[in-house]
């Protein structure tokens, strides 16, 4: 967890994550200069980053104030690029800070590093170089396949694990390339959050907002597509059809008519295309009847939708159908909740800087209540 430097009233003391004084830093280092800041010269680029990664950010922006420029480029390169610039920023910024509290600033960044190198976390013997390893390639395809159906829990728990491994043996910044192997969305944004050094709080509360939208945009999408079935079942057309589905649209035809004109939100957008699909299977189904509806299944984008017209193909009636889809879609949801409840708890707990064993039995824990 980032530890947060707060100048009391009179100017006497530093404050961890409670309020509560930090003590017990030095114990027999009392000879120790606080404001020398070459020790960071000292350090691998990993044990720079640990220190980096327990740090608040306008703490070590305000240590760094007026600092020597080797110094902070050293640091700068061990931090994303977006916390570059915000460290840049909020350095030459000062938020009004005077002297007396760069110092103390300061000081509080070399406690920490004598204190972390004294509990054996960090080295204070080189060699500077320490080049973030390439990513194991199948790390990279778990992650550029976590928004796919087929991922459920359990991959769910080895992605978030490896993460972590190499969150902690190589720092968060490490976790920076993986990012071009994961397309935009909710595991894209967590990730950035974690090299990004957001605090945990912020992941906490950006991350489950943004969980709570994607099961609702899961669980409409799936009654989309059983809606889009029974449809095509029960011989609709196109219009019949479309006007059943757009209710699920939150401006409803207004929000389908914008197609393909305006580009929309990938929640809006997958509902789009999936009502676009049942409407044209329900067309060309009710104008050449069942024979023809097998060759279309492999061109059906949703793996319900696929599944759905295979049940349809096999002869099934359509309340045994529209039976197994209940059932189909609860499953799916408890599955992709399970999912992205892993991937919550994961991101906390590697932005808290666990040790990888507790993550691991953390995380599978997830699996022995689904079981």
């Amino acid at each position: 967890m980032a530890m947060r430097w707060n100048p009391r009233r009179g100017g006497d003391g530093f404050f961890g994550p409670e309020g509560s004084a930090e003590e017990g830093f030095l114990d027999d280092r009392e000879s120790a200069d606080f404001s020398d800041l070459t020790l960071i010269f000292r350090m691998p680029d990993r044990s720079l980053r640990r220190v980096i990664e327990r740090m608040d950010m306008e703490t070590l922006s305000l240590a760094l104030r007026d600092a020597d420029q080797g110094i902070v480029e050293r640091v700068l390169k061990n931090v994303s690029v977006r916390t570059s610039v915000s460290l840049t920023a909020e350095m030459e910024a000062g938020h009004l800070a005077g002297p007396d509290d760069t110092a103390e600033a300061r000081a509080y960044l070399v406690r920490m590093i004598l204190s972390m190198e004294k509990s054996g976390e960090v080295s204070l013997d080189g060699p500077e170089g320490d080049p973030v390893p390439p990513i194991d390639p199948d790390l990279k395809r778990m992650a550029g396949s976590f928004a796919q159906e087929e991922t459920g829990p359990e991959r769910a728990v080895r992605m978030m694990i490896a993460l972590a491994a190499r969150a902690h043996g190589h720092g968060l910044i490490s976790l920076e390339p993986v990012l071009e192997s994961v397309p935009e969305g909710i595991l894209a944004t967590g990730i950035r959050a974690l090299v990004d050094q957001i605090p945990v709080e912020e992941i906490e509360t950006v991350i489950g907002r943004q969980i709570d939208s994607c099961l609702y945009a899961y669980e409409r999408n799936n009654d989309i597509v059983m809606e889009g079935i029974l449809s095509i079942a029960e011989g609709w057309g196109e219009d019949r059809t479309r006007q059943r589905l757009v209710s699920f649209l939150p401006e409803g035809e207004a929000d389908f008519q914008k197609l393909p004109e305006i580009r929309m939100t990938p929640s809006v957008q997958s509902a789009n295309d999936l009502i676009l699909a049942c409407c044209r299977l329900a067309e060309q189904i009710r104008r050449e009847g069942f024979d023809e509806l097998e060759a279309e299944i492999p061109e059906a984008g949703d793996p319900l939708l696929r599944r759905s017209l295979k049940w349809l193909c096999d002869g099934y009636h359509i309340g045994e159908v529209e039976r197994m889809l209940r059932r189909r879609t609860k499953t799916r949801a408890d599955r992709e909740r399970r999912k992205l409840e892993i991937l919550l708890e994961g991101l906390i707990l590697i932005r808290e800087g666990s040790e990888s064993a507790h993550i691991q039995e953390s995380l599978e824990g997830f699996l022995e209540d689904e079981a």
